[in-house]
Parts: structure tokens; C-alpha cells; sequence
């Protein structure tokens, strides 16, 4: 809506786009590849944010990968870190029923 100096309303409208600086229609992390320095490995922004996180609870960033891909997401992971000691004992869980060690 606009007003005008003689006190009419106009209306107008507008485009609503919510594309990022990427071009991708934005509703949480931007879409683009994001490559591992370590493992050349593509990895979300969010995976990556979560094992730099989880670095300084002491759990390793192939630890992380274990859990996901045992079934745990992200948000379940980062519950996990508030108590590091049932994180370990889940992780040690875990490794049992993947390696059998």
C-alpha cells in the first residue's frame, strides 16, 4: 500500500521471492556441495557444523558418521552431546552391534 500526498491509497504488490544468494529457494541451509578437506567426501553444512561440535565432547568425527549411519539424525545427535556420558555408552552400543567389538 501506498499513500499518496492527496491522501489516495493506492495498491500495488510485489514479488515475493525468497531465493538466496545461491538461487535456491531458502527454508534452511543453502543447497550447494560442500566437499571434506579431509575425506574429499561431500557433506552437508549441518553434518559438518555437528562433528566439529561434537570434536570438543570427544567423540571423533567417524563416531558421528557411525550414528548416522546407524539411523540417528542430526537433532539426535546434538540432544546426545548435552550428556556426553549416555553419547559414549550409545556410540560403544553402537559399534557392538555394527562391528561386533
Amino acid at each position: 500500500m501506498k499513500l499518496a500526498i492527496n491522501e489516495e491509497v493506492e495498491q500495488s504488490s510485489f514479488d515475493m521471492d525468497y531465493r538466496d544468494f545461491n538461487g535456491c529457494y531458502s527454508c534452511g541451509w543453502p543447497d550447494y556441495d560442500y566437499e571434506d578437506s579431509e575425506t574429499g567426501f561431500g557433506e552437508s553444512p549441518v553434518v559438518h557444523q555437528l562433528k566439529e561440535s561434537a570434536r570438543m565432547f570427544g567423540v571423533e568425527k567417524d563416531e558421528v558418521d557411525l550414528l548416522l549411519d546407524f539411523g540417528y539424525d542430526v537433532e539426535e545427535i546434538e540432544l546426545m552431546l548435552n550428556y556426553p556420558n549416555n553419547l559414549h555408552r550409545t556410540i560403544q552400543e553402537v559399534a557392538f552391534e555394527a562391528y561386533g567389538c
